[in-house]
């Protein structure tokens, strides 16, 4: 059970991130790509799935899913930051990229420890 937390810590925290950094490269080192209109979708794409991310953990009662809702959501804002084309709205989805991390992995630590606790 342990090892099942960090594993899917490690994939929600790690994997994620550098799935971000591969398309914000892509995003930002090809022209056709930003200018593309699809690229303007991303921050109404960013809000539909922060939203639907908080609606499914909101009626979730496992505490794995509301941790894999809650990456989904964050993935949603962190979109929202990037469609907006601007400086500070990259720096905001990257602060939300590694905030996310982190709090995975001592999420994880946690639980791990109050499971250890219990036995």
């Amino acid at each position: 059970m342990n090892r099942r937390r960090w594993s899917s810590a490690f994939v929600l925290g790690i994997v994620n991130v550098a799935a971000f950094f591969l398309m914000l490269d892509l995003v930002t080192g090809i022209r056709l790509l930003s200018d593309n209109p699809l690229c303007r979708c991303i921050a109404p794409a960013g809000l539909i799935t922060a939203l639907v991310g908080g609606a499914l953990a909101f009626a979730q009662r496992d505490f794995g899913r509301i941790m894999g809702y809650a990456v989904l959501a964050d993935i949603g804002v962190a979109l929202v930051a990037f469609g907006t084309h601007t400086a500070a709205g990259l720096s905001a989805a990257l602060f939300v990229i590694f905030l996310r991390t982190f709090g995975l992995g001592l999420m994880s630590m946690g639980l791990a420890l109050a499971a250890r606790s219990a036995r």
